[in-house]
């Protein structure tokens, strides 16, 4: 029997939060755990809570996600989703869960300022940058590993995979506008603010290493659970974007891992590529490789990854979004090799170039202050607004911007964890320890600590295998957190 093309996979999602008015001043952090509190306090239909525990601002929510302050920004992280499908709806779903705070956190200060004269609402982004790059948000996305087949002679084969994270921006780039270089006010910064493929990449200072704030393009992590952690990511709208995104990675992951691809030609100074590459939405991306000849990045990304990916196929049973990822990715291939960027099919599923079209093309009927290009500027951080000024949602339809969901799917992920994963035994056993220790619980990703001692402590490490009766016997051993 062939085995699968799953993969499994999560997103780390830092979401940029403000108010409405430029005449009051506000803490970021503050506002960030008021919409946390606004969310933690919110009940759906069946009365179960959206945040199922939480402790010091870190909680677990109901799908199986982990919710949290991180830097002074709201940050939700999915659930382990073994498929870029599945990945999509948990992110789709987080999406909702901060349109929900937004819309609970204002109604709350509706009525604490009735009467007064200031009155603003909180705003929420799901943006990478602000005009001046070094104010990034993370968008991180993890892949699960086979350590024995990523590896080479006792080497991480990352060689393998970095030119695929150099040049995917072309097709799964986020888009915006960043000013470089530019210190001043924010007047001077919307003068010499240019739109780029990927804002991320304009941040990005190393390729591989560290954590944090340091900015690389990857890392590998993980102890018992090797994971790769992309840290140049993107925050995309766009369903198609991020099920293609997401299906496509983890197919060159699997491409290394098969020995598929073993050996590719290097790229010469990687970051700067990754850069010039974002820079460049003209198109006819060229670039220098560590052999001196210089070659059409759309070539290179043929030669070495799809070519891979198909033998792949041909080795593994295929789900139809696997069927549906490869296909389009291979449309959209061709199309750009063609120079069909203003194909509605290219700007309907490429963000960038979605992005980029609306902002010239779709924004006539939109309310902003300022000159053409602070208007664009405007819209196109309008087009991240998970709230009022949703632009995304506003010309999606009008656009006939596919759409890959149903909305059961999302009602599904918005409530539940992804079905026999560890997110499912997590909450499972959070909520049944809850009944007797409702405090003090240190919930982390495949365990669960009573401190301060740690004495008791339920590991529950594999991502997959947990049926209804592997839970069963797994909250069995949540009696030694019973308090005598």
């Amino acid at each position: 029997m062939k085995s699968d093309l799953n993969k499994w996979q999560g997103i780390e999602q830092e979401f940029r939060v403000g108010i409405s008015s430029v005449s009051e001043r506000y803490n970021p952090k503050e506002c960030a755990i008021k919409l946390f509190n606004a969310l933690n306090g919110y009940r759906f239909f069946d009365a179960r809570p959206a945040i199922i525990y939480s402790r010091n601002h870190d909680g677990l929510m109901r799908n199986g996600s982990r919710i949290y302050i991180c830097h002074s920004l709201l940050e939700i992280a999915t659930p382990e989703c073994r498929n870029a499908f599945e990945m999509l709806r948990y992110d789709k779903a987080s999406e909702f869960y901060m349109q929900l705070a937004v819309e609970a956190l204002n109604e709350q200060l509706n009525e604490q300022e009735e009467g007064s004269d200031k009155k603003f609402k909180i705003q929420c982004w799901k943006a990478n940058t602000e005009l001046k790059p070094e104010f990034t948000r993370g968008t991180h996305e993890n892949y699960s590993v086979d350590v024995r087949r990523f590896k080479k002679e006792g080497e991480f084969k990352k060689e393998c995979l970095i030119p695929f994270l150099i040049l995917k921006p072309i097709f799964f780039g986020a888009g915006g506008y960043v000013s470089e270089g530019v210190s001043g006010s924010i007047k001077e910064m919307m003068e010499e603010a240019r739109y780029v493929i990927s804002p991320k990449a304009m941040i990005t200072r190393r390729v591989y290493g560290g954590g944090g704030r340091k900015h690389s393009l990857f890392s590998i992590k993980g102890i018992s659970n090797l994971r790769i952690h992309v840290d140049s990511g993107e925050g995309l709208r766009s369903e198609v974007a991020r099920l293609l995104n997401n299906a496509i990675t983890s197919y060159v992951i699997q491409a290394i891992e098969s020995g598929k691809i073993d050996k590719v030609d290097g790229i010469e100074n990687p970051i700067d590529t990754f850069r010039a590459i974002s820079r460049n939405i003209e198109g006819e991306w060229k670039i220098m490789l560590e052999n001196g000849d210089r070659v059409s990045a759309l070539d290179y990304l043929n030669s070495f990854y799809i070519s891979a990916i198909e033998d792949l196929f041909d080795e593994r049973e295929q789900s139809y979004w696997d069927v549906y990822a490869l296909r389009t990715f291979k449309e959209l291939h061709e199309k750009l090799e063609q120079g069909l960027y203003e194909d509605s099919f290219v700007f309907g599923r490429i963000e960038w170039l979605m992005k980029l079209h609306v902002i010239e093309n779709e924004i006539e009927g939109f309310d902003y202050d300022g000159g053409e290009e602070e208007k664009k500027i405007c819209a196109c951080f309008d087009f991240s607004n998970l709230g009022e000024h949703d632009l995304y949602e506003t010309v999606a339809d009008e656009m006939g911007v596919e759409r890959i969901l149903s909305e059961g799917d999302i009602g599904e992920a918005l409530l539940y964890p992804p079905g026999n994963s560890r997110a499912l035994v997590r909450t499972a056993l959070v909520e049944e320890i809850k009944r007797f220790q409702p405090e003090n619980l240190i919930v982390r990703w495949n365990r669960i600590v009573n401190p301060p001692t740690r004495d008791e402590e339920i590991d529950f490490d594999e991502l997959d295998g947990w049926d209804e009766d592997r839970i069963k016997s797994k909250i069995e051993e949540t009696k030694k957190f019973a308090r005598g």
